[in-house]
């Protein structure tokens, strides 16, 4: 499941929030579960899980960009996923906070990028040798530790801002390779397919 918000022009300039929640099937087609204008996130939520109800016994991941309202949206029926996209691109503002220029956040946010691009592996997971998944789990362990070594540079560095966001998001950046350990389910870990949904509902509206 994807979710997300943007601004709309409404009547007479006034300004109003288009949201949309849309579900991948495991055969990879689009599902839509609802677009909302004017509409809390909570209300939202409400409705999403009436109609989520029969989805089957399937691991659910929820993947977003870390749109206000979302934290928590889904918690107790999906894993989060901070969509690996926007993650460095939020840094890169975080750290602009703290004062950074590009040139001197850039080293930061280039291993952000190398330390949650883990790319898995082709193939039905039933019949992949453990030797195979020992690769992108030894990574995963790796990569995990090393976001939280710069955490604490960020913090020695007096990067309050950086240290928070990164902080905040690193227990939701690997879910898409948690859930494939665990059971083989390849999730999205980026929200492009929703930013083209988006696209499509503002040039019909």
């Amino acid at each position: 499941i994807m979710a997300d918000g943007t601004g709309v022009k409404q009547y007479r300039g006034r300004k109003g929030e288009l949201r949309a929640v849309i579900g991948v099937t495991t055969a990879g087609r689009v599902e839509p579960l609802g677009t909302f204008t004017n509409t809390d996130w909570p209300d939202i939520e409400r409705m999403i899980k009436e109609r989520i109800k029969n989805t089957g016994p399937y691991h659910l991941p929820f993947v977003y960009d870390g749109e206000p309202g979302l934290d928590h949206f889904l918690a107790d029926v999906a894993e989060s996923q901070r969509c690996t996209w926007h993650g460095p691109r939020g840094l890169y503002h975080a750290l602009w906070e703290d004062g950074l220029k590009k040139k001197d956040s850039q080293p930061a946010i280039d291993q952000m990028k190398h330390l949650i691009g883990i790319e898995l592996p082709e193939g039905d997971f039933e019949i992949l040798k453990e030797e195979d998944k020992e690769p992108v789990k030894s990574r995963y362990q790796a990569s995990k530790a090393q976001i939280q070594e710069l955490i604490e540079t960020f913090r020695q560095k007096g990067y309050t801002h950086g240290a928070s966001y990164l902080e905040n998001i690193s227990n939701r950046l690997f879910t898409h390779i948690e859930m494939w350990l665990q059971s083989g389910v390849i999730a999205p870990k980026t929200t492009s397919l929703l930013e083209r949904v988006f696209r499509e509902i503002g040039r019909r509206l």
